[in-house]
């Protein structure tokens, strides 16, 4: 059992050793030193965690300073509170000068070597220029030069000892850097940054410093162990500016608290939270975002994110033509300019892309507190209980993450307000970010299930009734139901003071009275909620929150012009490619059938007349019908037609291409003998439709001549025949001019042959024919 321990924490450590974040100080530049000698040292701290501290690195006059240090930081993205806290808030690398021990009286001795240095070289000089002088004249002078570098050297002493000793004490502070690691979460295995370090006061007078002059840092950072997997994670940003138009009666004795109710890692809500936000008056607006505060105090100062706050206003999404420019200019409003990040992986994005597609909203719950004075409640303890002597004060239980439960509890008067953001805009193909200006309402719990599917309160949780309580409820009712119904005011007055001779009189009452179907009456339906209300300022401007939701990775991906025309050829279809003939197969098929009626009728005529000539006829030979046919020419005019209408047939109808190169292949053969077949039944069934229909009686009239001009005229088109087919077009109109549809098909037929003066001929014929021919209005127009 040991030995299978040890292996599982060896298992587990190289799990969570598998991915580590390795942070490395390459060394300084830029620092100047309060102190003389001096040294500097580092302190890392995540989210008022302490990472690590290095040890003290000796100032020298260089600028670039080197340092070695390196600082492991485990990264596990199975623990999601782990994960929020390395890409929410930066790394703040605190830098701290130290004065060094040394010896006073070494730094005197080298002052006075430096300063006896240079009275030398001017006694020397002296002593050259005036070389006629006396000895006791040069023991005078150097007797003199003497006490004046020592009354030199005592007053430089005093004076460093008093500067140093009397203004400067203790550690100083250099400033904060700030390390933001988020290029790790978009993929990176490792980048190099060169950090500021910022002074923690702010200057602006000798004092401030250019930035170009600031101290800086150096650092890399690499990435341990298997790499992120980044191709379908994201990072969410969520930054709140501020809530405008705000009502006089709120100010800076209220704490305002703000939460983003979203389902990030299930299915069920969690809230994102922003809290102590700052009432201001002021018409100066702060250009930059802060990171999330680290505590509940409102006294520690918040750190700066490289993050900028835009100023121009109309890329906002305002679907309420909410007049933002008037409300920025120096009016009550609180300010949060606050930047939340959330790294989503695969199922978390799946999981807020499903939700955003379904609602297009996101809530927001905005809760107003008073703030309390916590020495003057002294009732209040830590836990959110009260003394016995509070039984009438109102009382909440909610817990938050973002708030205190102290405040929550003992404040009295509160404001519960929400928005609802329409962020419809992020599923556009290639859009990461909305920015939205959403007007302020009272909190409405329907509406807000309705639009944004949100079944909870993060400020205000339903209370849920315990078993002990719903037995405690159950038992008092009980006893109710145990209880004699209550009488009128009458029988309570007629029973004082008759307990024992009124209960036969009671009991006779009661069985006259009997069961009252009042109580199995239908309850009134309840009331209609009233809806949410505007919050409006004393104008009567609406109140609105500035939000913006931004993801590094869009919804949905952006799409090229390239892309969108092969999507379109898709989802629209092309039109299938027709021949240049009009004829279809139906078509083709009634003109074969209608030939083959015809030369059946034309047959039938001529086997009369050869009867007729063979009974007048007395010669010696015979002749058959068939060279009856043949000799008359008759036969050849119906194979002609025969051909001719297969020739249209074939083609409309089976669609194959034959290969006249190869006409004895096996395809050729199977496809004649198909056709063959097909034709002669088709054939056969004319013929029989035409022997019982009566031959001699029934005319098939499927065709009007016309009809069968345009068909010969197309087919002459086809063939490359244009004399014929115009032959055709002029024979049809010679039947009937004043029909507009025949100089329509003429004008057709011109315009495949570009003559267009003649189609613009026939166009004016058919339309003087028909004024409202639509076919000849839109080829003219078009034209």
């Amino acid at each position: 059992m040991e030995e299978i321990k040890e292996e599982l924490s060896k298992a587990s450590d190289q799990h969570l050793s598998r991915n580590c974040l390795r942070l490395k100080v390459h060394g300084f530049e830029n620092i100047i030193p309060v102190y003389p000698v001096a040294d500097i040292a580092m302190t890392f701290e995540l989210k008022g965690t302490l990472l690590g501290e290095s040890e003290k690195v000796h100032v020298s006059s260089n600028k670039f300073v080197p340092t070695d240090y390196e600082l492991s930081i485990p990264l596990d993205l199975s623990i999601p509170a782990e994960v929020d806290k390395l890409i929410s808030y930066p790394i703040t690398i605190t830098v701290t000068e130290t004065q060094k021990e040394v010896n006073m009286s070494q730094v005197v001795i080298a002052e006075n070597k430096k300063e006896y240095k240079a009275t030398s070289q001017v006694s020397i000089s002296s002593h050259k220029s005036k070389s006629s002088s006396t000895t006791d004249k040069k023991r005078d002078k150097k007797a003199k030069g003497k006490e004046k570098k020592e009354s030199k050297l005592k007053s430089a002493k005093n004076y460093f000892v008093m500067k140093h000793e009397d203004v400067l004490k203790g550690p100083q502070k250099v400033g904060v850097a700030m390390l933001d690691l988020l290029p790790i979460f978009l993929g990176r295995t490792g980048f190099s940054e060169e950090l500021y370090v910022r002074p923690t006061k702010k200057f602006s007078d000798e004092k401030a410093i250019a930035m170009e002059d600031l101290p800086k840092l150096q650092v890399t950072v690499t990435m341990e162990g298997e790499p992120l997997d980044t191709d379908k994670a994201t990072v969410f940003h969520i930054s709140v500016e501020s809530i405008f138009n705000i009502p006089a009666f709120l100010g800076d004795r209220y704490n305002y608290h703000l939460s983003v109710m979203l389902p990030i890692n299930s299915n069920d809500y969690e809230s994102v939270g922003f809290r102590n936000g700052t009432y201001t008056v002021n018409g100066d607006f702060i250009k930059y975002q802060f990171w999330p505060p680290i505590s509940t105090e409102e006294e520690q100062p918040r750190l700066e994110s490289l993050y900028r706050i835009d100023n121009d206003f109309s890329e906002v999404v305002n679907t309420n033509s909410i007049s933002i420019d008037s409300a920025t200019v120096a009016k009550p409003r609180v300010e949060y300019n606050t930047i939340k990040r959330i790294y989503l992986d695969e199922q978390s994005r799946e999981r807020i892309f499903k939700y955003i597609r379904k609602y297009r909203k996101i809530l927001i719950e905005i809760y107003i507190t008073a703030k309390m004075d916590t020495g003057s409640n002294n009732n209040v303890k830590k836990t959110g209980k009260k003394d016995k002597n509070d039984k009438g004060k109102s009382s909440s239980t909610t817990r938050s993450r973002n708030t205190s439960t102290t405040v929550l509890e003992a404040s009295a008067e509160y404001l519960h307000l929400m928005a609802i953001v329409n962020v419809d805009q992020l599923l556009y193909p290639g859009e990461k970010t909305c920015r939205v200006a959403c007007p302020i309402r009272t909190y409405h719990k329907q509406e807000i299930l309705n639009q944004t599917g949100v079944n909870k309160s993060h400020f205000r949780p339903q209370k849920l009734e315990s078993s002990v309580d719903i037995e405690h409820k159950e038992k008092k009712g009980d006893k109710k139901k145990d209880k004699p119904a209550k009488e009128s005011k009458d029988s309570k007055g007629s029973d004082k003071g008759k307990k024992g001779k009124g209960k036969k009189e009671d009991t006779g009452s009661n069985k006259l009275s009997g069961l009252n179907l009042a109580e199995k009456v239908p309850a009134p339906p309840p009331p209609e909620v009233e809806p949410s209300v505007q919050m409006l300022n004393d104008n009567g401007d609406p109140s609105f929150l500035l939000i913006e939701f931004c993801f590094m990775k869009p919804l949905y991906p952006r799409r090229e012009l390239e892309d969108l025309t092969n999507k379109l050829n898709t989802i629209i279809k092309c039109l299938p490619t027709l021949p240049k003939s009009v004829i279809s197969s139906s078509i083709a098929q009634e003109t074969y059938n209608e030939t083959v009626r015809q030369l059946m009728s034309d047959m039938n005529d001529q086997y009369l007349n050869f009867l007729e000539e063979q009974s007048s006829c007395k010669c010696p030979q015979t002749v058959d019908f068939l060279q009856y046919l043949q000799q008359s020419g008759v036969y050849q005019t119906y194979v002609t037609s025969v051909t001719r209408a297969l020739s249209t047939l074939i083609p409309e109808k089976y669609q194959f291409e034959f290969d006249t190169m190869n006409k004895f292949s096996k395809e050729s053969q199977t496809f004649i003998k198909h056709v063959h077949a097909d034709v002669i039944q088709q054939m056969n069934k004319v013929i029989n439709e035409m022997v019982t229909c009566n031959l001699n009686r029934t005319t098939h009239k499927h065709m009007v001549k016309n009809e069968e001009l345009l068909l010969y005229a197309k087919e002459a088109c086809e063939m490359g025949e244009y004399k014929v087919a115009e032959r055709y077009y002029l024979q049809r109109i010679c039947c009937d001019q004043k029909i507009a549809s025949f100089w329509f098909d003429f004008a057709v037929y011109y315009m495949e042959v570009n003559d267009f003066d003649n189609a613009v001929y026939c166009l004016k014929e058919a339309l003087s024919q028909d004024s409202a021919h639509h076919y000849s209005l839109a080829l003219q127009t078009a034209h």
